[in-house]
């Protein structure tokens, strides 16, 4: 009868029309862990939690503290040598004023 009240001997749930979600790429939510690569489709909940712990990396972290100062925003956690930028000067310069407060600290 109806797609979201089934009437009497209908089953509320159809297992013909369902068409199963296909499987992630165990190669690419690998990828995604180790910060290397983000999958081509984000739709299920295994490659947005891959895609989240590789962003958790040093990798990433790295590049987002970078782009941070650059946009005159100094993060925390700077005192881990890990997570120091090397390049804060490309594609943009940050202010005088935030190159100054990052060498006081």
């Amino acid at each position: 009868m109806s797609r979201f009240f089934p009437s009497d001997g209908e089953s509320d749930t159809d297992d013909e029309s369902r068409i199963p979600a296909p499987l992630p790429s165990y190669n690419q939510c690998f990828a995604a862990i180790e910060g290397k690569a983000v999958p081509e489709d984000i739709t299920s909940t295994i490659e947005r939690c891959s895609m989240i712990r590789g962003l958790r990396s040093p990798k990433f972290a790295c590049a987002r503290n970078a782009r941070l100062i650059m946009t005159n925003v100094i993060p925390g956690g700077l005192e881990d040598p890990v997570l120091q930028p090397y390049c804060i000067w490309h594609p943009d310069f940050a202010g005088k004023d935030t190159y100054r407060q990052l060498a006081h600290q």
